[in-house]
């Protein structure tokens, strides 16, 4: 399977839960118990949640995932039994991607579309489907069995042309027998975009919604089991993963994204925008490239041997400097690093050095930091607890370690060679 909607998770907004290969989207009650939605989608598949919240008290999480023929939204809704089908949903979902996927426990029963008997929300149903670009799989088999009573409440919808892309529906027997619901599988013939997603998110920051961007990220943070205790390496890659990712969904659930295509630091190089374009053909010593691979490689390969090899310094400063890391690096192995002791990052410092960061574009991880700027309390915890873990480990999370590497093509040289070329990073 490759994307899995749950409806009635009765997961907590401080329930921890994960399914390894698989994105996580999800919304929690945080009053009432029961209900819940959430969306598993495969990690392959380039997605981003689009929102998660109750309408009306119709609960949603819907997510926008890229395919080779453009981007569909697909959403996991439940209906409480007594609450009414919200159109208001229906037209938010519409007006965010005409493209939509709606699957869920709507407790709606109309025997127009297969079921046995017909409800006051099977009627809204039917208006619905009669006023909107939806359409449904109207079989006849029922979805819910429990107590002797059978009925068809769970619904796949979809808008044309995506309805005609779902075949091999199917209903299978009850996996238990306390919810009565049945599983449904079904195919979507829709190839998800095997290219990799855009790794730029660029945001309209002038038109941002930061009070609702500190709420959402609120409501991500909570996700995270704060007893649970940080105590390897691979907490810690999974702790910055799990902060990046709340930081950058709450900034696309209250930003809107831009459509600008050059970056602001490029323009910072340049007076002008200058389109550049490296050569067919790319040559580095006796060797050349021609494929995007070969030359990435090529530049790769350049400014790990030629660039950035440690070059004995004649100067007093160097050798001075050169002298002291030699006695440092000696006195201290890499095993004596967690018995050291270091002084915890507080608050008060944080804060400082957040409000005082640049606006300056992303790195991989696509954590701006005008986002980091409009920090919350919550944030602000989870970053100390971060940050001296990493410092208790003496281990830095692997993805701070990555960056986008931007090459500029030195004024008045040959577009042909490696060396014509100076390399600026950006790190998450």
């Amino acid at each position: 399977m490759d994307i899995i909607s749950i409806n009635e998770t009765n997961l907590h907004e401080k329930t921890q839960f994960q399914l390894p290969g698989f994105h996580i989207f999800r919304f929690d009650r945080s009053q009432k118990k029961g209900g819940g939605v959430l969306l598993a989608i495969r990690k392959e598949i380039s997605c981003y949640e689009v929102f998660s919240q109750n309408i009306d008290n119709n609960e949603c999480v819907a997510v926008q995932i890229s395919t080779r023929s453009g981007t569909l939204l697909i959403c996991s809704l439940y209906i409480p039994p007594q609450i009414k089908i919200s159109s208001r949903l229906f037209d938010q979902l519409l007006n965010i991607n005409n493209n939509c996927l709606i699957m869920g426990d709507l407790n709606a029963a109309s025997t127009l579309l297969g079921s046995r008997k017909t409800n006051s929300k099977g009627i809204q149903l039917q208006d619905l489907l009669n006023n909107t670009a939806f359409s449904c799989i109207d079989d006849n088999i029922t979805t819910y069995e429990r107590n002797n009573y059978e009925e068809k409440l769970d619904w796949i919808l979809a808008t044309r042309p995506i309805i005609f892309c779902i075949n091999n529906v199917n209903t299978h027997m009850l996996l238990d027998t306390v919810s009565g619901h049945k599983p449904l599988t079904f195919d979507l013939m829709i190839m998800g975009d095997d290219k990799p997603p855009s790794p730029r998110i660029q945001f309209s920051f002038k038109l941002a919604n930061w009070s609702l961007y500190r709420h959402i990220l609120n409501e991500k943070l909570m996700q995270w089991d704060v007893n649970r205790k940080i105590v390897s390496t691979n907490d810690i890659d999974e702790y910055t993963t799990f902060i990046s990712e709340s930081i950058v969904a709450a900034a696309r659930s209250a930003i809107p994204q831009s459509s600008g295509k050059v970056w602001a630091l490029i323009r910072k190089y340049h007076n002008k925008r200058i389109k550049q374009k490296i050569t067919s053909v790319l040559k580095y010593e006796q060797f050349e490239a021609n494929s995007d691979l070969e030359k990435a490689n090529m530049f790769a390969t350049y400014f790990e041997n030629d660039i950035y090899t440690s070059t004995p310094g004649t100067s007093a400063l160097h050798i001075h400097v050169s002298e002291v890391v030699k006695k440092i690096n000696k006195s201290i192995s890499t095993s004596s690093i967690n018995s050291q002791s270091f002084q915890a990052i507080t608050p008060k410092e944080l804060k400082l050095i957040l409000k005082q960061l640049p606006y300056s574009a992303p790195g991989p991880d696509n954590v701006h930091n005008r986002c980091l700027r409009n920090f919350t309390k919550s944030l602000i915890d989870h970053l100390l607890n971060l940050m001296n873990a990493s410092l208790r480990l003496g281990y830095v999370p692997s993805s701070w370690k990555t960056a986008f590497i931007i090459l500029l093509l030195k004024p008045g040289k040959d577009r042909s060679q490696v060396s014509s070329y100076r390399p600026i990073s950006l790190l998450s």
